[in-house]
């Protein structure tokens, strides 16, 4: 076997093949058509060959398709001919060259990093013929192209890739500048390659992409701007480029310079960047494994795959730059669906909390990387923009309160500081997209509350004011002296229910692109950063989400239930046979009970709040969503703080005792429904 598939490597011409590797469909049927073609064609003369050619091509589809692809073969694998090949190919195409463009376009995309150099230096040759030909789909190849450029040039093959396809589009700047959507992705790949093409070595090219990059954005500006608002972040990693420089001073300064159309930065930051431009940054090979890693892979069994992707693309300093891309990806690009979402698997913010730890010791991509992840944030429309964009951040945020409240503070903090400082020109707007965004959180249930992010105790003082005094609509208010706010009076004698009424069952609304609290489970104690001897154990966390775009439907109502001691016995129409077995103990409970919720003041005021809120709600969705709240908050200040359990001897009897009236109304009004009801006296 092993002899074996080493003669199929050799043969091969177009791919390198590894040892376990099988031999690529489209290789094998290549070398065929070539094959079989040669067969026919070895003993005829040039003319003769033409003639035949021309006559197999117009007997029937198979056979124009076996004879441009036995032509594209040699054009690949053969310099000297190719020429000849490529002229003789023009001449005898029916399709418009349609299925040579497929075949290039496949061999590009799927196996560019296994080419003979041979065969990469032959498939730029051809683009460059194609694109001067000014064949009808040729700049599929350069899109192609494109998202082969990898953002660190670490060797040889890369930086001659990178300058041929930048020789190709000066070469045709005329037919390149005629397609808007080229521009654009053009514009967006060589920006953000700039960053990384650091060192002696590539300054005769750094000098070129940035002269080509400058000239375009000038000549076709409003062009340009169609990326969005990715462009004035990549922008902002050149801005130390003198030509860049000037750039900038005309964007802030003098916009009408660019075009007449542009009224300023905040024209661009409104415009979302659509996920083409973004996922052209991404290699395919890094794209599949990305997506199979937020996809099939649970968390708790990541760690394997995390260590087997950092050493295979992230292992050099220099690839710490594409950090920021990728963390764009993942935000922007993968949006899982429903059903990912509330199963175990590897969740977006948990690989974000991991990559954000790889680039830690280079200030340079760190800040670049926290900006990837908050750059949505910061031009946030809900009309417009994607929950799912944001919902890695703010989940990051929360669920590394306790295992790493460093990650929390830090994006808290350039949160914060983002505002006044990124761009002061528009303050205002980017202060609007911020709390646009927390408060689309909280409408469709991200978070529940925020009090537990932002009042954290694993949060220093002095962030705790910034947080307040940049978000003030979210922070809580001041408690007032509980002499002001008496607990209400409680009563154990339960108002007499009407008969029970058919009440239709509302449908639970089906969230757009995520899922509702109680269908997500998340780990909240597992750390994203894995150590050697940490292991994820794919707890339970207690904060899920709801990304429905559209309110909920309707849901199940219940008869509300009034405390009263006022209304005299004859008053009352009818009385279940289970209220009146609770109303002959009801004396022994009262003033304890009312004791008992004396002790609400004791709990912080988040807890208290909503604990007295659940009292006094007659709506039963109200009151669902108050306990839910309630649980929420009191799981993460037991979490964050082992010396809250004093608490819970409070918590646990107020629990019991509102718990304990909603099951015993629930069950007399079961009970009226299932044995009748007793009529009172003045009924009878």
């Amino acid at each position: 076997c092993d002899v074996t598939m080493s003669e199929v490597r050799r043969r091969s011409r177009l791919f390198c093949y590894g040892p376990l590797e099988p031999r690529d469909e489209l290789d094998e049927r290549l070398e065929k058509c070539h094959s079989e073609l040669s067969a026919l064609t070895t003993n005829l003369k040039e003319n003769e060959v033409y003639n035949h050619l021309n006559e197999k091509v117009s007997r029937s589809a198979q056979d124009h398709e076996e004879t441009s692809m036995a032509l594209l073969f040699s054009i690949l694998t053969d310099p000297t001919t190719a020429p000849k090949l490529y002229h003789t190919l023009t001449l005898l195409t029916r399709d418009s060259l349609a299925l040579v463009l497929t075949c290039s376009e496949k061999i590009i995309m799927e196996h560019m990093s296994k080419l003979q150099n041979t065969t990469r230096m032959q498939v730029l040759w051809l683009t460059r013929e194609l694109v001067q030909t000014g064949v009808a789909g040729s700049d599929r190849l350069c899109f192609a192209l494109l998202k082969q450029l990898p953002i660190s040039c670490t060797i040889s093959s890369d930086v001659y890739l990178v300058e041929c396809l930048l020789h190709i589009l000066l070469d045709n700047r005329e037919w390149m500048e005629s397609q808007p959507p080229l521009v654009c992705s053009v514009v967006y790949t060589y920006l953000s390659l700039l960053p990384g093409h650091i060192g002696p070595s590539l300054a005769t090219l750094r000098e070129q992409e940035t002269h080509f990059c400058v000239s375009l954005i000038r000549n076709k500006f409003m062009d340009c701007i169609q990326i969005g608002r990715d462009l004035v972040r990549l922008l902002q990693g050149v801005a130390k480029i003198p030509e860049f420089t000037q750039l900038w001073r005309d964007l802030l300064q003098n916009p009408q310079s660019l075009s007449p159309q542009f009224s300023g930065l905040q024209q661009i930051l409104s415009k979302r960047t659509s996920r083409r431009f973004i996922a052209g940054r991404i290699l395919p090979d890094v794209e599949v494994k990305l997506n199979f890693l937020l996809s099939k892979v649970k968390f708790g069994q990541h760690r394997l795959y995390q260590e087997w992707f950092q050493k295979k693309y992230l292992s050099t300093p220099e690839s710490q730059h594409q950090i920021a891309e990728l963390i764009r990806y993942v935000c922007c690009v993968i949006h899982p669906p429903n059903e990912v979402l509330g199963s175990d698997i590897f969740p977006r913010w948990a690989l974000i909390g991991w990559l954000l730890s790889l680039c830690q010791p280079n200030p340079v991509a760190s800040a670049n990387a926290k900006l990837a992840l908050l750059f949505d944030w910061l031009c946030y429309k809900p009309e417009s923009d994607s929950i799912m964009n944001i919902e890695p951040g703010i989940l990051l945020m929360f669920h590394s309160l306790r295992p790493h409240p460093q990650i929390t503070a830090t994006l808290l903090d350039c949160l914060c500081r983002l505002i006044p400082n990124y761009c002061p020109s528009v303050e205002e707007f980017i202060a609007s997209g911020v709390k646009a965004a927390f408060t689309d959180i909280l409408q469709k249930e991200v978070l529940l509350s925020l009090e537990p992010l932002f009042e954290s105790p694993k949060l220093d003082d002095d962030l705790k004011a910034l947080i307040k005094k940049t978000f003030p609509e979210f922070a809580q208010p001041e408690p007032t002296p509980p002499s002001q706010h008496p607990p209400p009076p409680h009563t154990t004698k339960p108002l007499p229910l009407p008969p029970a009424q058919s009440v239709p069952h509302g449908s639970e609304g089906q969230s757009a692109v995520g899922v509702r609290a109680d269908q997500r489970e998340v780990n909240e104690e597992t750390p994203m950063i894995i150590s050697s001897d940490e292991e994820l154990e794919g707890e339970d966390a207690e904060v899920t989400s709801a990304f429905s775009d559209t309110e909920e439907g309707g849901r199940e109502s219940r008869t509300s239930e009034l405390e009263s001691d006022s209304f005299p016995a004859d008053s009352q129409g009818f009385v279940s046979i289970g209220e009146e077995n609770s109303r002959e103990n009801s004396g022994s409970r009262g003033d304890g009970s009312c004791d008992l919720w004396a002790r609400v003041e004791e709990l912080p005021k988040g807890l208290r709040e909503r604990m007295l809120g659940m009292r006094v709600e007659s709506d039963a969705e109200e009151q669902t969503k108050l306990l839910n709240e309630f649980l929420q908050l009191l799981e993460a200040v037991c979490n964050q703080d082992v010396g809250s359990s004093p608490l819970l001897p409070v918590v646990a009897p107020l629990l019991s005792d509102y718990l304990s009236e909603e099951f015993s109304s629930g069950c007399a009004a079961a009970s009226g429904t299932q044995t009748g009801w007793v009529w009172s006296s003045n009924n009878a």
